[in-house]
């Protein structure tokens, strides 16, 4: 893998993990050379710009390379689809992306471990599933349990809104008979190939619950394949709402609007595009 660039796509909005995780990203990488991070910061807190800006410096003597695009808050930006869209657009043809989220852990040789997995399939195929939960232990970011990845399971339980269709929840699979089971698409990891690179997928109109749906009926329609990989180990990890403690404060974009304002993006102006869309 010694001359396998690794894109690392990640968007953050004044977000206090963004740095620790880009940190383990390195340190716990076997080529730490060959990652090149493409990162869009959608800040408030000036501090959080300046905070990221200090610590590049360092992160780039380790040999890891930075593409960083910045924008004061402006509620024209908000959406995740538009800010995965500015990620999207920092591609420069490296051999493998991976997105995650900018509350990340890693294991050790996350690298090597995800580049040997994906070599099973062709270049179509992105291993995709719901990173597995930590926790700030202490002041140390530890997985919960074993940190295996979760797959996402359809239900007809009003799990997420009153409008998305189908729904979902999150499971371990019950067994472990099949190394890789086919899936939609998870934002908070997935990992492919240079053809991901060129196409992502993902709609830039995207809110926030229609962003998965929508991506996944992009991804499938220019013929990839989604593939969770059932592996009993550690792989990526999140820091999920329900495990904030003392550390690891994030700021949502719900956090900068009224509750009418959030209310009608999330519920209105979401869902009308996302129900638009999916009538074709």
């Amino acid at each position: 893998m010694s001359g396998s660039r690794i894109f690392i796509k990640i968007c953050s909005l004044d977000d206090t993990e963004l740095v620790p995780t880009i940190a383990d990203a390195i340190v716990k990488a076997d080529k730490p050379e060959n990652l090149e991070f493409g990162i869009y910061l959608h800040y408030k807190d000036k501090d959080t710009l300046l905070s990221l800006n200090e610590a590049i410096s360092e992160f780039k003597k380790e040999g890891a390379s930075f593409t960083i695009k910045s924008h004061h808050f402006v509620k024209s930006k908000l959406g995740v689809g538009n800010a995965r869209h500015e990620v999207d657009s920092m591609y420069t043809d490296q051999d493998y992306v991976l997105q995650i989220d900018a509350h990340s852990w890693f294991p050790f040789s996350w690298d090597k471990r995800l580049i040997d997995l994906i070599s099973y399939h062709d270049n179509k195929t992105i291993l995709t599933g719901y990173a597995g939960p930590y926790r700030y232990e202490n002041t140390i970011r530890t997985p919960v349990d074993l940190g295996k990845l979760m797959l996402k399971r359809y239900t007809l339980e009003k799990t997420i809104n009153e409008w998305l269709y189908p729904q979902w929840i999150t499971v371990y699979p019950e067994s472990d008979d099949d190394m890789f089971i086919e899936t939609d698409f998870c934002a908070n990891f997935a990992f492919g190939t240079s053809e991901w690179g060129k196409y992502s997928g993902i709609d830039r109109n995207s809110i926030f619950f229609s962003e998965e749906p929508l991506q996944s009926r992009n991804l499938e329609r220019k013929g990839f394949t989604l593939l969770y990989p059932n592996i009993d180990e550690p792989m990526v990890c999140h820091l999920y709402d329900q495990d904030i403690k003392t550390f690891g404060k994030r700021k949502r974009f719900t956090d900068y609007v009224s509750q009418f304002e959030a209310d009608y993006l999330l519920n209105v102006t979401d869902r009308n595009y996302y129900e638009k869309i999916t009538k074709f």
